[in-house]
């Protein structure tokens, strides 16, 4: 009888202690991809429909991995301030690649050009993922932050092919003397003709400019 009235105190505990914790969680509304189908044309039509901003903060924080990475994109695509703060949170420490991709994006479509986001682009391009790494230097190419030159011209020495032709785009816009010169080492050294032509096509480009 003692066993019993045990076993029946310690079921009563755990269905306790279950209850409350979910009940301390906060409820999450979009848990799947296809919940943001309904939001995105609703902050679409109105960036300031403050219902589809808090579905969209509220999968970010609490989506899985995919429905995060969606979340931002949406607030990025379509320029909410209110992701500005999800974008520098997820841009670096996110374990998923994907949504440090979609945070850089957003950091990107929002042309932010403060401290904190510049340091996010440039500790992106060293990320241990070379889509984010890609990402980050396309959004280097975007700021034209002279901030962010360095970091850029050490991406040209990767090893991996299509990160060094997004570095060498990323410099299109970059003024110095020492960009030039890197280019045209570039265009007349490189054994990769794909890398090559990408360094003439952005010399071109400056020349046209100027």
């Amino acid at each position: 009888m003692k066993d019993i009235k045990k076993i029946k105190l310690f079921i009563f505990t755990i269905i306790f202690v279950v209850m409350s914790v979910s009940c301390s969680q906060k409820k999450y509304t979009m848990r799947r991809l296809s919940d943001a189908t309904g939001v995105e044309s609703a902050i679409r039509a109105n960036p300031n429909n403050a219902t589809a901003i808090e579905r969209l903060i509220d999968a970010v924080e609490y989506g899985n991995s995919s429905v995060r990475a969606e979340a931002l994109w949406i607030l990025g695509d379509v320029r909410v301030p209110a992701g500005y703060e999800y974008f520098i949170k997820y841009a670096n420490d996110d374990p998923d690649f994907n949504v440090r991709v979609m945070a850089i994006k957003g950091i990107a479509k929002m042309q932010l050009t403060n401290e904190m986001a510049i340091n996010k682009i440039r500790v992106g391009i060293n990320d241990t993922s070379l889509a984010v790494q890609i990402e980050a230097l396309k959004a280097a190419g975007i700021l034209k932050d002279p901030n962010l030159l360095t970091t850029v011209l050490q991406a040209v020495s990767s090893k991996n092919r299509w990160v060094k032709i997004a570095a060498i785009k990323a410099l299109k816009d970059y003024e110095g003397a020492n960009v030039d010169r890197v280019l045209r080492n570039i265009s007349t050294s490189e054994t990769d003709n794909a890398i090559a032509e990408t360094a003439k096509q952005v010399i071109e480009y400056r020349a046209n400019k100027a």
